[in-house]
């Protein structure tokens, strides 16, 4: 996949949304690759030192994947229908880097990702109760490793 100014679609949303994730707040959420999303990439690019180009190829893709699990600090408690979209997207983000959530990461906690957060405890050895707590943002984060 290679992404790059003037493109469109649904890949260019979720650019946008790793990079808002990342940091890079003034980038709009219009599924367009404009010129504030070039200049959010290439910051991007220079701060994990890949080639600053601008154009988002697979290696990017990973490195705005990957890097986010280190950028997580957010440690609220979650639940289904918690209204905190960023730190819904993080554990989505974790849930299915751990191959337990085939769906959109779209920062609502809906029963499909309960579901995802019941599976996880279960067999990580953690209260099942859907609730997303220290121990398990903990377990997702110390796990990831061995996923990887």
């Amino acid at each position: 996949m290679r992404l790059a100014k003037g493109d469109r679609g649904s890949q260019i949303g979720k650019l946008q949304r790793l990079l808002r994730l990342h940091g890079f707040s003034l980038v709009a959420l219009d599924e367009f690759f404009d010129e504030s999303t070039n200049e959010a990439v290439i910051r991007f690019q220079q701060e994990y030192d890949l080639e600053a180009s601008g154009i988002v190829n697979l290696e990017t893709w990973k490195a705005l994947r990957e890097m986010l699990v280190y950028s997580v600090t957010d440690d609220s408690e979650l639940y289904k229908g918690i209204r905190k979209p960023l730190a819904v997207m993080q554990l989505q983000w974790l849930l299915r880097r751990h191959r337990y959530l085939d769906v959109e990461v779209d920062g609502r906690f809906s029963s499909v990702t309960q579901k995802a957060v019941i599976d996880f405890q279960l067999k990580h050895n953690l209260p099942a109760d859907g609730i997303v707590n220290s121990l398990t943002w903990a377990a997702l984060r110390n796990n990831l490793q061995k996923t990887s």
